[in-house]
C-alpha cells in the first residue's frame, strides 16, 4: 500500500475500500487512486515568501552602474 503512494492516515480506509470490490486488488487499487487522487501522498510545493515589498528582478547580464560608466570613460580597459 505504501508502495502505490497512499497517504498513511488513509491506508486501512482505502484498504478496506478496495478489498471489496470484485477482480484484482492490483488493478483495482490503480483504478480506485486514479479516481481519488486526494488519497495520495501529497507532495508539498514550497512557496516563495513575500515581505510585501515589490521587487523588480534585473537582467543577469547587465551591468552595475560603476563598470557601466568605467567602460565607458575607458574603453580599453574592458
Amino acid at each position: 500500500m505504501t508502495n502505490a503512494g497512499v497517504d498513511s492516515k488513509f491506508q486501512k480506509f482505502v484498504l478496506s475500500e478496495v478489498s471489496e470490490m470484485e477482480g484484482e486488488f492490483e488493478d483495482n487499487l490503480k483504478d480506485y487512486l486514479k479516481e481519488n487522487p486526494q488519497y495520495l501522498i501529497q507532495k508539498e510545493v514550497e512557496t516563495p515568501k513575500s515581505n510585501g515589498v515589490a521587487t523588480k528582478k534585473i537582467s543577469e547580464d547587465a551591468e552595475d552602474g560603476v563598470t557601466a560608466i568605467l567602460k565607458a570613460k575607458h574603453p580599453d580597459l574592458f
